[in-house]
């Protein structure tokens, strides 16, 4: 299964310049939790912290998963969990109660409670 490599934990450290500064000050120095996201069917797995939404954690990662409006509403993002539990970081996201009971989420308004395996097909990397 591949795991982060070492370009990857530099930008999780905020030591990549690219990243901007806004994140590189955010996320210096800042210890990571032992929460692991892991992707299927790719097998990607990276770090990260109860407080970092899915969708973040993998663009911190080099990873690409779909998504758009980044608030819930636009369902871009949605995928399925497949193991693991999440919170959601607004009231009611954009997904039914059928939805949620089928194991759908929206990363993008999704905070791992431990760690989590997901269903993203489409997701990308760029390492």
């Amino acid at each position: 299964m591949p795991q982060v490599s070492a370009v990857q934990e530099a930008a999780l450290c905020g030591n990549v310049p690219w990243l901007g500064r806004t994140r590189r000050r955010r996320y210096y120095n800042r210890s990571m939790s032992t929460l692991t996201i892991t992707l299927q069917p790719s097998g990607w797995s990276f770090p990260t912290d109860e407080d970092t939404t899915v969708l973040h954690a993998a663009e911190r990662a080099g990873i690409d998963l779909p998504s758009s409006c980044r608030n819930g509403t636009c369902r871009t993002c949605i995928c399925r969990l497949l193991d693991g539990e999440v919170r959601y970081r607004i009231e009611w996201p954009g997904l039914s109660r059928e939805e949620k009971a089928e194991g759908w989420i929206l990363p993008c308004v999704a905070e791992p409670v431990g760690d989590v395996r997901l269903d993203v097909p489409l997701a990308f990397s760029h390492f």
